[in-house]
């Protein structure tokens, strides 16, 4: 992976960016390390390792959670011990790591076939209603598949998250503006919402809002339409 992949894609939790981050500069150190090499080169790859966590802790302001918070400077990484800062990063990406999962056992849900089947379905219905309709452009269209994929994958794990499901609605129920869109794109998020509903009823997850009556967000007048950005519809997602 590309360092600007890694950049680009990091998750909106500061926490759990931090367990990416770590993982991808740990497996670039190990890479770089791979062959016979002078313990004195074998430190120039350990210095870049953790001044590369040590930069995201800060840059994520998670340097706090780090041996109370007192972060090495880089100039003085040299004359630390690599085992001790070792264990150190370990043990607070272990933290970390149990945190994502406490959290993402309350907020997730985990569907059984059936389930799985139905969201799919109503996915492939409304991917097909973004492809055909004329009043959004190709760009609009873009940010909807990338939203339908991001829900389509999450449905496919053990467990599913909660606040895609609310980011993916919370699109398509801003960005239909033409009535007959709306009319065919409703009944689909209502269906979605249900399973969701019904999956937390069965697991006794604190549950979203019964989903009954799903209200459209009102269009944009025609005054305002074209002042819609992209940025406006690429809004962060929170956990």
């Amino acid at each position: 992976m590309l360092d600007i992949d890694v950049y680009d894609n990091l998750p909106d939790n500061s926490e759990v960016a931090l367990i990416h981050l770590e993982r991808f500069f740990r497996e670039k150190y190990l890479q770089d390390t791979k062959g016979p090499m002078t313990e004195a080169d074998r430190n120039v790859h350990r210095r870049r390792y953790f001044a590369q966590v040590f930069g995201a802790l800060r840059e994520l302001k998670l340097a706090p959670d780090y041996a109370n918070g007192e972060i090495p400077n880089i100039s003085s990484i040299e004359n630390l011990d690599f085992d001790i800062l070792n264990d150190e990063i370990d043990h607070l990406v272990t933290a970390f790591k149990i945190r994502r999962a406490r959290r993402d056992s309350g907020a997730s849900v985990k569907f059984d076939g059936s389930a799985k089947a139905k969201l799919r379905h109503y996915l492939d219905q409304i991917r097909e209603i973004v492809e055909l309709s004329s009043g959004i452009t190709d760009e609009k269209k873009d940010l909807l598949f990338k939203k339908i994929n991001a829900l389509q994958e999450e449905i496919e794990r053990i467990r599913s998250r909660r606040e895609v499901y609310g980011t993916f609605i919370l699109y398509f129920s801003g960005i239909f503006g033409e009535a007959v869109e709306r009319s065919k794109i409703q009944p689909l998020l209502e269906s979605i919402g249900k399973v969701f509903w019904n999956a937390e009823r069965s697991q006794n997850v604190p549950q979203l809002s019964a989903p009954n009556e799903m209200k459209m967000l009102a269009p944009p007048s025609e005054d305002t339409r074209s002042d819609v950005s992209l940025a406006d519809l690429d809004a962060p997602e929170t956990i």
